[in-house]
């Protein structure tokens, strides 16, 4: 297992520190183009390994799995150098399993993400708040985004606040109520649209407008 850390270009020295414990490790960044050829000069590294201990592999065969959205498409269009893996900003977007060459000896296995079993629920609200905060299920498609928004607010006291220049107190209604307001999501009958407004904040979340 090499475990790989996308969108370091948004990690803290805090975190950075804690992923360090994971070896062997690469930290990666896809839209900055950044510790790519470290990754691959380690997934030749651990081949080389395997084929030695077993001489019957014509081919290496290198999954990558985790999390949807984390960019495991967009990863491996960087590590052969060219656009062969479908990308797409929602989560679930790869549907299907794709086989992609690296080198004569080594096969990339793009997959749909991964949830866990034992961490995935289509009911319990504190677990899907946690996915979607990571990016594990999109704004667009996870259900009661106020509540999602809400435990975020919670979490990150002040940053939404400070981002959306607002004043709501922590109130993540306030907040949403301002920011429909100011942005015009409003629905007949001259309310707010609670549902557009949250999945608005959701997104510059997940796209990671809003720094903690």
């Amino acid at each position: 297992i090499i475990y790989v850390i996308n969108k370091s270009d948004l990690l803290k020295n805090k975190t950075k520190a804690k992923i360090e414990k994971l070896r062997p490790n690469a930290l990666i960044s896809c839209k900055n183009r950044t510790g790519i050829k470290n990754l691959r000069d380690l997934i030749k590294k651990q081949a080389k390994t395997i084929k030695k201990k077993e001489e019957k592999f014509e081919k290496i065969i290198v999954g990558v799995l985790g999390y949807p959205n984390t960019g495991k498409s967009s990863l491996i269009n960087l590590l052969i150098g060219k656009s062969s893996a479908g990308v797409g900003s929602d989560a679930g977007f790869t549907r299907g399993i794709q086989k992609l060459k690296l080198s004569d000896e080594i096969l990339l296995l793009d997959s749909p993400g991964v949830i866990p079993k034992e961490d995935y629920s289509a009911i319990d609200k504190e677990k899907i708040a946690k996915h979607t905060k990571i990016g594990g299920r999109s704004f667009s498609q996870v259900k009661e985004p106020e509540i999602v928004v809400h435990n975020l607010m919670k979490e990150f006291k002040g940053v939404f606040e400070k981002f959306y220049k607002i004043k709501s107190k922590g109130d993540s209604e306030i907040l949403i109520e301002e920011l429909g307001k100011k942005k015009g999501f409003i629905k007949k009958g001259g309310n707010v649209n609670e549902d557009k407004t949250a999945r608005f904040i959701l997104k510059d979340w997940q796209q990671g407008k809003i720094k903690v």
